[in-house]
């Protein structure tokens, strides 16, 4: 009997332990709970950035939440443009809201068409933010380009980019890309935002924008939304 009393006590710890987990998870993954909290004193600009996967967005309720800049998904690969690229530039512009555009890299595809799809799907205004080249190995190709021919295709985009806006471009990467294709390289050098979910990054890479969660909630955007503070 002594037993299966220890049997079943620990047949409820482990149906607690994976009821909480489970909570854990929906509350992450939907938005309501997320690692990093920074601090509006410290970091007082904030920003999102928005594809498609946001749906239809409210550009004025998103506003009211202090959100100060927004980076649209613009396109990717050599021929992909994102469906809800001019609706949401628009709509973040109209708010009064900073905006900016960025296309993920895709490794398989020739750096010169993935250059002609951003540059001849982005408008070239003035007042718009530097366009942001992503650079990340999750949901990309199973190429795996070498040491020397990757940062020379990021070389090339950065200075079709530069010419063609007027503006330094900033480049997205995650540290797995960042630590694999760009730390010892003078690219490294560039404007990084990078994407730090479980932390604050360090001082190196040198970033400007800090994506500090993947599953932020707004009002005025139904599904869960990327988050990001300035560095100034």
């Amino acid at each position: 009997m002594q037993l299966v009393k220890n049997f079943r006590g620990i047949l409820v710890f482990f149906l607690i332990m994976a009821t909480i987990l489970i909570v854990l998870w929906f509350l992450i993954d939907h938005g309501y709970l997320r690692f990093n909290y920074p601090s509006r004193m410290k970091y007082p600009i904030w920003g999102i950035d928005v594809s498609h996967h946001q749906g239809k967005i409210d550009w004025h309720k998103v506003k009211s939440e202090n959100i100060q800049f927004v980076y649209v998904k613009a396109t990717e690969g050599g021929n992909f443009k994102d469906p809800s690229f001019i609706e949401n530039w628009d709509g973040a512009k109209k708010e009064g809201m900073k905006v900016g555009a960025y296309h993920f890299f895709t490794l398989c595809r020739p750096v010169k068409e993935q250059i002609n799809n951003f540059i001849s799907n982005v408008p070239v205004q003035e007042d718009a933010l530097p366009p942001v080249l992503d650079l990340e190995f999750m949901g990309n190709c199973k190429n795996s380009p070498t040491q020397v021919s990757l940062p020379s295709d990021i070389q090339v985009f950065i200075a079709a980019l530069r010419s063609r806006f007027g503006k330094e471009p900033v480049l997205y990467v995650t540290y797995e890309f960042y630590e694999a294709h760009l730390k010892s390289t003078s690219i490294g050098q560039n404007h990084i935002w990078i994407r730090s979910i479980f932390g604050t990054p360090p001082e190196t890479p040198n970033w400007i924008i800090w994506q500090f969660a993947n599953h932020g909630r707004l009002q005025g955007i139904e599904v869960p939304v990327d988050l990001n503070v300035y560095n100034f």
